[in-house]
């Protein structure tokens, strides 16, 4: 009866559940594919910064070789020193070379992991997410041929390199006699800034002020018409009042600690500014009194809201709860369907190998009979024909021995035919037995019942 409820009750949540599964098991994939693609980027990240240092060790070598060339006046010190350092960068670039063909077959390791990804993305079904995994996957080979292009240009650039800091150690000379001048410069140019800074920001705050007094005649009238708007009685129009109010108070305030800063400056705008403030005040009043009470209204409101959605969420674990016995019913009926299954096709295996064994049992029966009957007929036609003639006296056996053998024989083949018989009978009633014990009803009973009469009838026959 649960199960039937259930079914009526959620007929689409099979449907839902595969849905779901095969949406859990497509976004752990692509959560999986992700992970690897991130951990693949930060991989050529870190290639990359290894470079860069290797590039900048490069540089700072070069620079202090240039450097201690330089500082040494004597031409064969600096012959051998130059002699020294072209080896020494003749053994840096190999060691790179090494390296670059080191990251060469990493990268090659990469795009077969690249390609691997690939595949596995072609086997999912949502098109959106593989045409933007392609997309990344596209990104990610443009990156990786332009780091191997970079790879490649990397010995060439080595080679610019040398003969930049050559160049570079000529310009440095001519830059450090400039740079002295435009610091000088530049210092100037720094204050005569922070003085027009200065000047900047007094401007500012005079038009901020200005701002502020034309924001308090804007904000009069939007209080206006939010009075009209309260007295409509619109939720959303006191939604809206209430945080118009909070930031009325908020730039009031600021506004009465700006008034207060500017009292020693301004009388008379202190006194204009005190009779606005007076009147605002008393209308902010009366809107705060109106505002306070919407307040409560809306919080009466809310209380009646979260008492709903608790209603609404013991509801819902009520339904989670069922659905979860539902799942357990429905596994336990399968799994009583699966036994019931397997048992009764165990009872059809029995019932046709016990099938096999009765048609061969009846086959040797019907033999049987029909030789006891030919025997029977031979010796029926012996025995006539013994009364009619005498027995001949030839070197052959007698009739009376021959009576003999042929009475053996008949008892032979009657020991034999009880004995089948026996079998057939003891084998009747042990599958009888296991079908009545375990079996369903109805199955393999026609062809046991079918046995039984052809052997029976057989009997009675012999």
């Amino acid at each position: 009866m649960n199960t039937g409820n259930s079914s009526t009750d959620c007929p689409h949540r099979q449907q839902l559940e595969h849905t779901l599964l095969h949406c859990q098991t497509e976004s752990d994939l692509l959560q999986a594919t992700r992970d690897n693609y991130l951990s693949i980027i930060d991989e050529f990240k870190r290639d990359l910064e290894e470079l860069t240092e290797q590039v900048e060790q490069q540089q700072q070598q070069l620079q202090q070789s240039s450097l201690a060339s330089q500082s040494c006046p004597e031409p064969e010190l600096h012959f051998v020193d130059q002699s020294r350092i072209n080896c020494e960068l003749e053994i840096q670039n190999g060691q790179l070379s090494c390296q670059i063909k080191g990251l060469q077959e990493n990268l090659k390791d990469r795009d077969n992991q690249i390609s691997q990804l690939q595949s596995m993305i072609n086997s999912y079904s949502d098109f959106s997410e593989n045409n933007r995994l392609k997309e990344e996957m596209h990104v990610l080979k443009q990156k990786n041929c332009d780091l191997s292009r970079q790879l490649r240009d990397l010995p060439s650039l080595l080679k610019n390199q040398e003969n930049q800091s050559v160049e570079l150690c000529t310009k440095y000379e001519s830059l450090m006699a400039s740079f002295e001048d435009q610091c000088q410069e530049l210092k100037d140019a720094k204050r005569k800034a922070q003085s027009l800074q200065t000047r900047l920001d007094q401007v500012e705050q005079l038009q901020d002020e200005l701002r502020t007094e034309r924001k308090i005649l804007r904000e009069e009238v939007v209080a206006l018409k939010e009075k009209e708007a309260v007295s409509s009685g619109r939720e959303r129009a006191l939604q809206d009042q209430q945080k118009s109010a909070q930031l009325e108070m908020e730039k009031m305030r600021t506004l009465v600690r700006k008034m207060q800063s500017h009292l020693q400056l301004d009388d008379i705008r202190h006194r204009e500014s005190i009779q606005r403030m007076n009147e605002t005040t008393e209308s902010l009043r009366e809107e705060l009194r109106t505002i306070s009470e919407n307040c409560q209204q809306m919080q009466i409101r809310l209380n009646q809201q979260t008492e709903v959605n608790q209603q609404q969420e013991q509801i819902i674990d009520s339904f989670r709860k069922w659905k979860d016995a539902q799942v357990r019913a429905d596994e336990a009926m399968r799994l009583c369907a699966k036994r019931a299954e397997e048992h009764i096709h165990m009872l059809l295996d029995e019932n046709r190998t016990l099938a096999e064994d009765y048609r061969n049992l009846f086959r040797d029966y019907k033999l049987l009979e029909t030789e006891i009957k030919r025997v029977k007929q031979a010796v029926n036609c012996a025995s006539s024909s013994a009364i009619s003639c005498p027995p001949p006296k030839s070197g052959g056996l007698t009739n009376p021995e021959a009576g003999n053998d042929m009475a053996r024989r008949l008892q032979n083949l009657t020991s034999t035919s009880q004995r089948i018989f026996n079998q057939n009978q003891t084998m009747n009633d042990q599958y009888c037995n296991s079908l009545i014990s375990g079996s369903p009803a109805g199955i393999g009973q026609p062809v046991a019942q079918s046995i039984l009469r052809r052997t029976r009838s057989s009997q009675d026959q012999s």
